[in-house]
C-alpha cells in the first residue's frame, strides 16, 4: 500500500471495493487482509452531506413513516463521532458542516410543515451519551 511518502505511516483500511460501497478491507502489511461488509461504508473523504444521506436519511424517512429509528455512533476517542453527529460551527441554519442531528431535525420539521393535514404529529427525540464507560 502507498504510504503517501510519509515514513512509517501506512494506510491499513481500504474502502470501496469496485462497485461496492458496503465493504472495506483491513490490511496488515506482511500479514493478511480481512474483508468486512456493513450496511454502508463511507470513504475517508466523505463529507457531512454524504454521511447524512447514506446513513441517517433512510432512518429519518422510516421514522416519518411510523417506524422507530435509532442512529448510533460508536468508536474510539478522537475518531470523529461528535463531528459526524453534530457538525461544527453551529449557525442556526444548515450548512455544509452541519451534522446528522441538525440535518435530521430540519428533515423532520420540513416534513411536518409540508404535511400539516396528513396526520397529527408529536416529535420526541432522545439523546444519550456514554462517556468514559
Amino acid at each position: 500500500m502507498n504510504n503517501g511518502g510519509k515514513k512509517g505511516k501506512i494506510s491499513c483500511v481500504k474502502t470501496y471495493h469496485p462497485h461496492d460501497e458496503r465493504s472495506l478491507s483491513l490490511v496488515r502489511p506482511s500479514f493478511d487482509k480481512r474483508d468486512f461488509t456493513f450496511d454502508n461504508c463511507l470513504h475517508v473523504s466523505s463529507d457531512q452531506e454524504a454521511s447524512y444521506s447514506q446513513l441517517a436519511e433512510p432512518v429519518v424517512s422510516d421514522v416519518l413513516n411510523g417506524f422507530n429509528g435509532v442512529i448510533m455512533a460508536y468508536g474510539q476517542t478522537g475518531s470523529g463521532k461528535t463531528h459526524t453527529i453534530f457538525g461544527s460551527k453551529p449557525s442556526g441554519e444548515l450548512n455544509y458542516q452541519s451534522g446528522i442531528v441538525p440535518r435530521s431535525v430540519y428533515h423532520i420539521f420540513d416534513y411536518v410543515k409540508q404535511n400539516p393535514n396528513s396526520a397529527q404529529f408529536r416529535v420526541t427525540i432522545s439523546f444519550l451519551e456514554i462517556y468514559m464507560e
